[in-house]
């Protein structure tokens, strides 16, 4: 991709006098939308076809649009043209979706020479509420019961934009499993954050899932 830098520069120093911080209180996230806009300067994509945002940057980027006046200054000052947004489609268009999503990520390092931060930006694409694509996990459980020791494989059908500890409560209702506290989620060697979400965390790179290990009753230090 070729691209200005000069031009990239100005614009850079430009977008950061849009006043992001009025959307909200994360001075990381009001960071990442910015970028956000800038990507979609730099790749020409005024009408929302190339590009697509994460789901924390796409609440930002929706509240400026709403504060109606300001966001049509700022894009014309800024940019010379609106940014358009399109309204998230579903059904069949989910892996459209997905494909502008991943791009999105390929071109945030290409442009800033580094990832786009997992915290803001999850490795795959996350409708939010309205995603409900949901996979088959295999869990392989060890219940650490004073000195007894008791092993179960189950296979748990879950939707994949859940937190890891929502897989936890979830779990927790079952007859005898573990307290949340209790519960300790070990994927290819690594334990899991409870704010992870599984999609991220314990799908292979083919959107595989992934062997998940359940430990109760025991700390992994």
């Amino acid at each position: 991709m070729k691209i200005h830098f000069s031009l990239l520069y100005a614009h850079s120093k430009e977008a950061e006098m849009i006043d992001a911080k009025k959307y909200t209180d994360d001075p990381a996230l009001s960071r990442e939308y910015l970028r956000f806009l800038q990507l979609k300067f730099i790749t020409d994509d005024f009408e929302a076809t190339k590009l697509l945002p994460s789901l924390e940057v796409n609440t930002i980027w929706q509240r400026h649009i709403l504060d109606t006046k300001a966001y049509t200054n700022d894009c014309m000052t800024m940019f010379g043209n609106m940014i358009h947004h399109n309204i998230e489609r579903g059904g069949d268009e989910i892996a459209l979706l997905d494909q502008q999503y991943r791009k999105t990520l390929v071109v945030y390092e290409q442009i800033f020479n580094e990832e786009a931060p997992v915290s803001y930006w999850p490795k795959r694409f996350y409708r939010g509420g309205g995603d409900k694509r949901a996979f088959i996990f295999r869990l392989d459980v060890l219940h650490l019961v004073g000195e007894e020791k008791r092993v179960k494989v189950q296979n748990k059908r879950v939707i994949g934009s859940m937190t890891v500890r929502e897989l936890k409560e979830e779990l927790h209702k079952d007859d005898n499993f573990a307290p949340v506290e209790d519960q300790r989620m070990i994927v290819r060697g690594r334990q899991l954050n409870d704010t992870e979400r599984l999609f991220d965390t314990c799908l292979d790179e083919n959107g595989r899932p992934l062997r998940v290990f359940v430990l109760c009753g025991m700390w992994i230090e």
